[in-house]
């Protein structure tokens, strides 16, 4: 049993979750077993024991980071186990990455030649972009409307709206699958400020953004290694508080992949983003 002492004097008792929800496992499958044959019914035991890990995880991932305040970096790579089976947890920012939504044409352009796309060009790319997420019906240079889509045959169109989802970038006009693989693990939509978290950002995003020299960004990459005070007030000194594109970011939401190994059974790994809840009537906010 894995016990965790709350600032407010109670506890989260997490092997609870994973009690409660096996116990609701046993139950359906003894329901179903009336019904469908014991295979199906001994699959859906594990697949809800994974469950009851995953959700035991992300308790815990969401208790150390917006209770504990831990650094991301403290929770990355944590290993928890429990009486069904152990869940590792993988944390990140979204700050760290471009924000499909609110993402400069000169940033989606500059990313469209890192990941060294050639079925568009790199301004074809960015304008592409901006006329999916913008409202209105007027077509960029070397961009793509509704119209251009349906002379394209494609069979859907772009919604003239914010990006719900990095997947929506699958439905971007010319851009081919393999291209769309290469910028996945650079971009989100949950990073609405816009600007690069400089101690979550990839040093290959860190050259893009505007503001600091090949020099600067080798030596940021060197100091956020290494997180201690006088190296984050040295990186608060880089960076500058007039920055347009980075910053040092304020994290209240975070990707957090849980690779699920239950004791019998195979590997599942699952990603939510989660937020703190500022209303206080929940621990944190599931957001995807």
């Amino acid at each position: 049993m894995r016990q965790i002492r709350r600032r407010d004097g109670g506890y989260i008792l997490v092997s609870v979750l994973v009690v409660m929800a096996l116990l609701a496992a046993l139950m359906a499958a003894t329901l179903s077993l009336g019904r469908v044959n014991a295979g199906a019914a001994i699959d859906e035991v594990a697949r809800l024991k994974a469950d009851a890990l995953t959700e035991a995880g992300l308790e815990l991932a969401a208790f150390e980071l917006f209770d504990r305040s831990l650094d991301p970096h403290g929770v990355n790579g944590q290993q928890v186990r429990f009486d069904g089976g152990t869940v590792v947890l993988f944390v990140r920012s979204p700050a760290g990455r471009i924000d499909l939504n609110a993402a400069e044409p000169e940033m989606l352009a500059a990313l469209y030649r890192l990941i060294g796309g050639k079925a568009l060009s790199p301004d074809a790319f960015a304008a592409r972009v901006v006329d999916w997420r913008d409202a209105d019906g007027d077509t960029g240079k070397g961009g793509a409307e509704a119209a251009d889509y349906a002379s394209m045959k494609l069979a859907w169109r772009p919604d003239d709206r914010e990006f719900q989802s990095v997947d929506d970038l699958k439905a971007l006009a010319g851009l081919p699958a393999d291209e769309f693989q290469r910028i996945l693990p650079y971009v989100t939509v949950f990073n609405p400020g816009g600007k690069l978290d400089v101690l979550e950002a990839p040093a290959e995003v860190l050259r893009l953004a505007s503001g600091l020299r090949p020099a600067q960004v080798e030596q940021l990459v060197r100091l956020r290694s290494k997180p201690n005070e006088a190296n984050l007030a040295a990186i608060d000194e880089l960076v500058g508080g007039d920055n347009k594109s980075l910053a040092v970011a304020v994290r209240n939401i975070f990707e957090v992949t849980l690779e699920v190994h239950p004791a019998t059974g195979p590997v599942r790994r699952d990603v939510v983003i989660v937020g703190r809840d500022r209303s206080g009537n929940r621990p944190f906010l599931r957001l995807g």
